[in-house]
């Protein structure tokens, strides 16, 4: 059937809806969540804007000057949180999941004989090219994060590791190690892995051979076990790590670096 994709997708405020659930389920996937419940206000920015008019996105021309300002919407709204391209796929299946559950809860509402009428069944062909238009969307979503990477790595240099180390106290060395340490022991998706072996001193020690550029700086500040995490155990882990730095009182802009590190180990191992 032809006709704007929104009509198609059930209507405007079904596709709220199915934004709105997407959003919520995002807060609450494990690893993935971290990100936007990490910044609220920007996370409040972001749901807003793909609830404000959710059928722009899917019924504005393309070559129009009106796509080009969603795209710079979208981009806004993104910024300051660091949603990778796992995290936008990781969207755009709640999405689509919101859409198809939606007609599941249509058929088992007509089953159990419910009086209030039902919406149309939305095809697979219009959950499919709702994801397409989605995806036209990924630069602008991930372009924060890339944008800061890039940053992270060119000041991650041995001379800038080795400023970061001179400015430690020996207590905040130990005290990420000891704090990353008890972490892992109480995650419960990191505690049966290979980490739980890992002492206190074995993760200081590589964190200070990294300040020291005595280990492979690609490697990151927390060493993974080779092929053994999970995508999910990984993430878990990067924020953890973030987390133990910052409870250990270093620096909110060395954290940050840091963090977009393992972030950028993560992404690239998986």
């Amino acid at each position: 059937a032809g006709g704007p994709l929104s009509g198609r997708l059930g209507g405007e405020k079904l596709v709220r809806l199915a934004f709105n659930r997407a959003l919520d389920s995002c807060l609450w996937d494990l690893g993935y969540g971290d990100i936007f419940n990490a910044n609220p206000r920007q996370f409040s920015i972001l749901r807003n804007m793909y609830l404000v008019d959710p059928a722009a996105i899917f019924d504005t021309d393309l070559d129009s000057p009106h796509w080009q300002n969603i795209r710079g919407k979208v981009k806004h709204a993104h910024a300051g949180l660091l949603v990778t391209d796992s995290h936008f796929s990781t969207l755009m299946q709640h999405v689509q999941a919101a859409l198809t559950n939606r007609n599941d809860d249509s058929q088992r509402a007509g089953t159990e004989g419910s009086s209030e009428e039902q919406p149309p069944q939305v095809s697979d062909e219009a959950i499919r090219e709702a994801m397409r238009r989605l995806e036209l969307l990924r630069a602008e979503a991930t372009c924060n994060f890339r944008i800061s990477v890039r940053d992270a790595v060119l000041q991650n240099t041995a001379a800038w590791r080795s400023s970061v180390l001179n400015d430690l106290q020996t207590q905040q060395l130990t005290g990420v190690a000891e704090d990353l340490r008890r972490r892992i022991l109480q995650s419960p998706v990191l505690n049966s892995t290979s980490l739980q072996h890992r002492t206190a001193a074995d993760l200081e020690a590589h964190v200070l051979g990294y300040l020291n550029s005595g280990v492979d700086a690609t490697s990151g500040p927390v060493r993974v076990p080779e092929g053994e995490l999970s995508k999910v155990a990984h993430l878990v882990l990067t924020s953890l790590a973030r987390d133990a730095f910052l409870t250990a009182g270093w620096a909110e802009e060395v954290v940050h670096i840091l963090h977009l590190t393992l972030l950028h180990e993560w992404e690239s191992a998986h």
